[in-house]
């Protein structure tokens, strides 16, 4: 660490390494010095590269615990690359954990004003016009992330929940299939579409969903619960 880095690309990578083997805090130094590389550098990627040294460091303060401090590194990022919708959408999903609604959808809303059709942004912005009970605006932005990105599973899957909540079954159905077969491991899609199966007595089908939701970690009263249920059904 008290060698001098060629430049910022050399740091970051060097710091990419270091919190591969959970040596976080000699990351942090390292990002920092990629920082430091960058914004001496008068070349036409040095804000690109302060932005991409910034917003490693606040992932790697985030996992040391120092959310703030993480914060703090993105609005700095987005302050040195207010162009770039990385900054933006690190931004907003910190904000999202740190249970900051308005600031994330602020952030969202920025990206978006770069890239319309940027579908992480559309996804992060539907979760949270669905959670503040804004259903139709949520669905035109699920609408549009799948229309972006016909690949973002989650995007499937969310839109799949919402479906559920206005009383769409069919087409919840229909979502999350389409989520599970783009990412047939991923346990939280997994219990939607056992869940989803039970609702509609689709009983073995429910049970092979749960128990592979299951199998992948997903929550286990919930999906227990679920198994239980259709089992009870079948008179198992």
């Amino acid at each position: 660490l008290k060698l001098p880095v060629p430049d910022a690309p050399a740091a970051v990578a060097m710091g990419d390494r270091l919190v591969e083997l959970k040596l976080l805090k000699e990351g942090v130094e390292m990002y920092g010095k990629g920082v430091n590389a960058a914004l001496a550098d008068p070349g036409g990627t040095a804000k690109a590269d302060a932005g991409l040294a910034l917003r490693r460091r606040a992932a790697a303060k985030e996992e040391l615990g120092d959310a703030r401090g993480a914060m703090s590194d993105l609005g700095a990022a987005v302050s040195a690359a207010p162009e770039e919708t990385d900054g933006w959408l690190a931004r907003a999903a910190l904000s999202v954990r740190l249970n900051e609604p308005r600031k994330a959808l602020a952030d969202y809303d920025k990206a978006l004003a770069l890239k319309a059709e940027l579908a992480p942004a559309l996804l992060g912005r539907a979760e949270l016009l669905a959670a503040a009970g804004k259903l139709d605006e949520a669905r035109k932005d699920f609408d549009a992330a799948v229309a972006a990105d016909p690949k973002l599973a989650a995007a499937y899957d969310r839109r799949g929940r919402l479906s559920v909540v206005v009383g769409k079954s069919d087409e919840a159905l229909k979502d999350f299939m389409k989520a599970v077969e783009l990412e047939p491991g991923q346990a939280d899609f997994l219990l939607d579409l056992g869940v989803a199966r039970l609702r509609k007595r689709e009983y073995w089908k429910a049970i092979a969903a749960l128990a592979r939701s299951l199998e992948k970690g997903g929550p286990a009263a919930e999906g227990r619960g679920a198994r239980a249920e259709a089992r009870a059904a079948l008179g198992m």
